[in-house]
């Protein structure tokens, strides 16, 4: 197998946040629940990779023994809360919680087992699985953090505890070994572990043997065959049929997209480029106008909409898994996407002081209340105990796995090394290019300011090409280096020179007010730049349950000018019929004017500093468009960007304009 990437991902705190990054990591550690919900959730206190590891087998309530249906929850919980915790504290710089994972690290590597072993799994019920499990999920989590912090600490100790783990996998499973057809009943776990192939590929990455890519080309077949499986989605049928949609568990959908992708890149065969292709164009038929991949637990075939749910799991796996195909195809369409989907619906499911994340949020949201049909999961919660605490993790990981691939290595044609900058944001680089250091800052309030200034700092001088994405969005593009401006055409700019400290470029974007349809509500939703907007509506918070000791809750959202009434009937059909007449509702219940009437006044207003530290507490950028009422009178509103909102109308049914 011969491994390409048109960008090669820097090891983890490479790349470092600053400005807005760097103070919602700082936030999220010292007021949220990322530095919290270790403490408060029991399925974080089980030790289930030390000495809290688990049978195969489990009895049931009603007395049935079957094969452990839920226990490598505790196994996901555990290892993705720890590698966002790890992430978190070593961008933020923050010793406290940074030591809290060393000592979680220390606990891994002292439970390893002389043959390698590390997971949930007791040693007479590793590897002999008859039905449901987490063995390779909850394991693959585990060493994802493992590497994570071989890549932070150079620890070379822990890469090869790793690589012991995996090759004993590896001996295990393989051709006439199988995984995945064994099972008589399968359900989430067991569609998990294909997410092996993410471990896979790291080490891959790192060590170039060939087995590892081998075993996750055997590992996508092996799943590719089985036809009990519960998430189908992405065997290799499946996703050539062209008249198959998405159906399956959403963050199943989000992570197993990566699979083909990684393969098309191990392997260079047109199968997997085509199975990637068609991967990515269906799921886009499935997402809601921030971005995310819809689903009420599950896809089920339905059309992306504002008004359908999102879950946070899939938002972080849909991401990661876009950062995957720009790195191996380059795709400018896909960076677009990643970006769109972090600063979108990553931030308007999460208030911005990090206390609390929904687990299901919607695009249009007008209020946040309990639905028993899905169990309640738009409710605001630090830790989602009552249901899974699998989203609240994957909000820890978003923005640290962001900011490691916002700057990538690539070579050119002729071998020169290069940099390229992928994701804009304020962060500072520090590699080596040639045998050279290397810092590069980037200094910004982007996505509140569209002008990013790359302050250079080399040791001594080097030659190296320096790429530049133009996002999609960008009207026009100018690139000055040191004050003289250069051409910057298509979605990649490469300035080609001799660098020293001191030379800056500064990249500057225009961009429209843009209007998108939205063919799941029939209406449109505005952009401008990286940004959604959307209409706030003012909102009350209501405290319904609480943590000993700690000030963080939970919560339910109702609009400033309805009743709260009891709990018992905020979860009733007939509440949410009093909520749609209220006078909040019927005031956000805007359109656009139709297109035949020309765009609308509209205009976009800065009133305040870009690079507040806190801009998702109240947005420095404002956009004043002209909508139509119900009686279609026109009407200037004020939009703000969807993640600085708790309630808002996200989308705007087109209406004729009224002229009296």
């Amino acid at each position: 197998m011969t491994h390409f990437e048109i960008y090669r991902p820097l090891p983890v705190g490479t790349v470092r946040p600053r400005g807005w990054m760097l103070e919602q990591m700082r936030r999220d550690l010292a007021e949220g629940f990322a530095g919290r919900i270790a403490d408060l959730s029991p399925r974080l206190q089980t030790d289930i990779f030390g000495s809290g590891k688990v049978s195969s087998r489990e009895t049931l309530p009603d007395g049935n023994i079957v094969d452990t249906p839920r226990s490598w929850w505790n196994g996901e919980t555990e290892a993705m809360t720890f590698d966002g915790l790890l992430r978190l504290a070593a961008l933020a710089d923050d010793q406290h919680h940074l030591a809290r994972a060393r000592t979680w690290v220390e606990r891994l590597l002292e439970f390893q087992s002389p043959d390698g072993y590390i997971g949930i799994y007791t040693p007479t019920n590793r590897y002999n699985h008859e039905d449901e499990n987490g063995e390779l999920w909850a394991q693959g989590r585990a060493l994802a953090a493992l590497l994570a912090w071989y890549e932070l600490a150079a620890d070379a100790a822990v890469l090869a505890a790793v690589q012991r783990c995996a090759d004993l996998t590896l001996s295990k499973y393989g051709p006439g070994r199988t995984f995945f057809l064994r099972a008589l009943q399968t359900g989430g776990g067991m569609s998990h572990s294909l997410m092996f192939v993410d471990t896979m590929e790291w080490l891959y990455r790192l060590t170039g043997e060939p087995r590892y890519a081998e075993f996750a080309r055997w590992l996508y077949h092996d799943y590719s065959q089985a036809e009990r499986l519960r998430d189908r989605d992405h065997q290799e049928n499946s996703l050539l049929d062209p008249d198959r949609p998405m159906l399956g568990h959403t963050p199943h959908v989000a992570e197993h997209m990566r699979v083909p992708t990684f393969l098309m890149a191990a392997t260079g065969q047109w199968l997997y480029r085509r199975l990637t292709e068609a991967s990515f164009s269906k799921v886009r038929r499935h997402q809601a106008p921030s971005g995310g991949l819809i689903g009420n637990e599950n896809v089920e075939g339905r059309p992306g909409s504002a008004d359908e749910t999102v879950e946070y799991c899939s938002i972080t796996e849909h991401m990661l898994s876009l950062h995957s195909l720009v790195r191996k195809t380059g795709s400018p369409e896909a960076a677009d996407q990643a970006e769109h989907l972090l600063l979108n619906a990553g931030q308007a499911a999460r208030l911005a002081d990090g206390r609390a994340i929904s687990y299901l949020t919607r695009d249009n949201r007008f209020w946040c209340l309990p639905e028993p049909a899905i169990l309640g999961r738009p409710t605001l919660s630090p830790t989602h105990e009552k249901l899974a605490v699998c989203c609240n993790p994957n909000a820890m990981r978003i923005l640290p796995y962001h900011v490691a691939a916002m700057w990538a290595a690539f070579s050119e044609a002729g071998g020169e090394e290069g940099l390229a900058a992928i994701y804009y944001g304020p962060c500072v680089l520090e590699t080596t290019v040639g045998g050279r250091r290397v810092a590069i800052e980037q200094q910004t309030g982007y996505p509140f300011e569209l002008t990013v200034r790359l302050q250079m700092t080399i040791d001594g001088e080097l030659t190296m090409p320096l790429s530049l994405r133009i996002p999609g969005w960008a009207t026009t593009a100018t690139v000055r280096v040191n004050g003289t401006e250069i051409q910057a055409e298509g979605p990649r700019c490469i300035v080609r020179r001799s660098w020293h400290t001191g030379d800056e470029v500064t990249i500057t974007f225009q961009a429209d007010i843009r209007r998108h349809d939205d063919p799941g509500t029939g209406g449109e939703f505005i952009t401008r730049g990286p940004l959604m907007y959307a209409l706030p509506i003012p909102a009350r918070r209501l405290v319904v349950d609480t943590y000993p000791g700690c000030d963080l809750c939970d919560e339910e959202v109702i609009p400033a000018d309805a009743e709260e009434r009891t709990a018992e009937e905020r979860q009733s059909w007939q509440y949410r019929a009093y909520l749609r007449a209220l006078p909040s509702y019927r005031d956000a219940d805007l359109g656009l004017p139709l297109r035949m009437h020309g765009n609308p006044r509209w205009s976009a207003e800065t009133r305040g500093d870009p690079a507040n530290p806190r801009p998702w507490d109240n947005s420095p950028v404002i956009l004043k468009v002209e909508m139509m009422d119900i009686t279609c009178q026109p009407r200037e509103v004020e939009l703000v960007p969807i993640g600085t909102t708790l309630l808002r109308r996200a989308t705007f049914i087109p209406r004729h304009r009224r002229h009296n």
